[in-house]
């Protein structure tokens, strides 16, 4: 297959930028998941665990030398580009750290914030951006789908350390489950959906209901106001009200899938909130992603005492 760095992501870069980036060749591009601009340093790009520095002709380099020097403005027109040249548009997106690019494509934004009554709300003097690749991970997910949800809907917590796939078999969970059963996604980030005004751009099913850039709690609350979901999914639960949310879920009768940063299950069952939810029974199952020896492992919630886990 012949693949190249998404158009989306080409049309937000200067041109100084543009070409040695369409320059990348397909078994590279194929392999990229972030692309790293600091200001005045070295263009990098991030290929699983390891970085790189791109060239003018498209070679990634360990030898930052040959690398392409990133400037004030190519910061800046990356920026407004993201936000299609309307800061206000996007004050709120912005104001969490992200901007979401057609393709669902995220660019992280890093600088100084700009305070107000202890709540962030803008970030000025932007020093670096980190745009990351979305590539939606069609079918990832088939394996855990077919051994827990095959007959009914369940109750599942995934759980594992950063950049483990959860968010990713999440979203993948999410087309499947919202194409046969009336689903709400509690998108506070927006990176299971990647909404655009309105229109996810990846595919989440059919009957998925997005409550994107809700905070997690009142999204849960108000989806089960509004929306009858039979099941309702976020990502990275771990605050009181999270917690206090779910457990109004649960007493509500909506079934709940979820993920949680940890590097074990029983790293993760000894953490308050969710040991709470585990006491009430809000999960069913537990999904351990995203480590070697383990990798995958679908743990019965009624085993979670068990040596192995």
């Amino acid at each position: 297959m012949n693949y190249k760095i998404p158009d989306e992501i080409i049309s937000v870069l200067p041109d100084v930028l543009k070409a040695p980036v369409c320059r990348i060749a397909s078994s590279s591009a194929s392999t990229i998941q972030e692309i790293r601009l600091r200001r005045g340093k070295i263009l990098s790009v991030s290929v699983i665990d390891e970085e790189f520095y791109l060239t003018i002709d498209g070679n990634l380099t360990k030898n930052s030398e040959q690398g392409i020097r990133i400037s004030n403005n190519d910061i800046e027109d990356v920026f407004m580009a993201s936000c299609k040249y309307s800061i206000h548009s996007y004050q709120n997106e912005i104001a969490l750290g992200f901007l979401t690019i057609n393709g669902g494509h995220r660019i992280g934004l890093c600088g100084t914030p700009v305070i107000k009554n202890g709540i962030i709300e803008n970030i000025k003097d932007i020093s670096s951006l980190n745009i990351r690749i979305a590539r939606q991970m069609i079918g990832c997910s088939d394996n855990i789908y077919s051994q827990i949800f095959r007959n009914n809907l369940k109750s599942v917590l995934f759980v594992g350390p950063p950049s483990s796939g959860k968010t990713t078999v999440l979203r993948d969970l999410c087309r499947k489950l919202g194409d046969r059963n009336k689903l709400s996604i509690i998108d506070e980030r927006n990176e299971i959906s990647a909404t655009i005004n309105g229109q996810p751009q990846n595919n989440i099913g059919m009957f998925s209901d997005v409550f994107n850039s809700y905070p997690k709690a009142e999204g849960i609350l108000t989806a089960i106001r509004v929306m009858s979901p039979g099941i309702i999914v976020c990502d990275e639960i771990g605050s009181n009200k999270d917690i206090s949310a779910l457990k109004n879920a649960i007493n509500s009768g909506v079934k709940i899938v979820a993920t949680a940063h940890s590097g074990s299950i029983n790293e993760a069952i000894d953490k308050k909130g969710i040991s709470d939810l585990i006491t009430l029974k809000a999960f069913e199952y537990i999904v351990l992603l995203g480590v070697k020896d383990k990798l995958g492992q679908i743990v019965d919630i009624r085993k979670i005492g068990d040596s192995d886990v």
